[in-house]
């Protein structure tokens, strides 16, 4: 079955980055439950992140999960710009070679499809 690229990203790529956002919010000390509440999620769903439960599937490259960690340390000020950042390294995977990468690995797309490849209108 073929799968759109933003299935893919639902799927597979928002819940990874939940996971590394919840990884790196740990790494500062924080609780799940004030993770949760920051994320906007339940208790359950950090604890699931961080037991590799939820959000498995996908690795980021080590620049990516830096990114995520600053990112935090911004958040830690603007807990409130959460989704704002989630949604600002979304962008930038979308606007990379790695959905592609990813939507490659999950679903049977052909190796020259573009589709993934098209950039975010600014």
């Amino acid at each position: 079955m073929r799968h759109t690229p933003q299935e893919i990203e639902v799927w597979y790529i928002l819940p990874a980055l939940r996971r590394e956002f919840s990884k790196a919010f740990l790494a500062t000390g924080m609780k799940q439950k004030d993770i949760a509440r920051i994320m906007e999620i339940t208790e359950p769903a950090v604890s699931q992140y961080l037991k590799a439960k939820r959000g498995k599937e996908v690795q980021f490259e080590a620049h990516t999960v830096a990114e995520i960690a600053e990112s935090v340390k911004m958040l830690l000020e603007s807990p409130s710009k959460f989704n704002e950042e989630l949604q600002r390294v979304a962008k930038e995977l979308r606007n990379s070679d790695f959905l592609c990468k990813i939507h490659q690995k999950f679903d049977t797309v052909k190796h020259e499809c573009n589709v993934c490849r098209k950039k975010d209108e600014e």
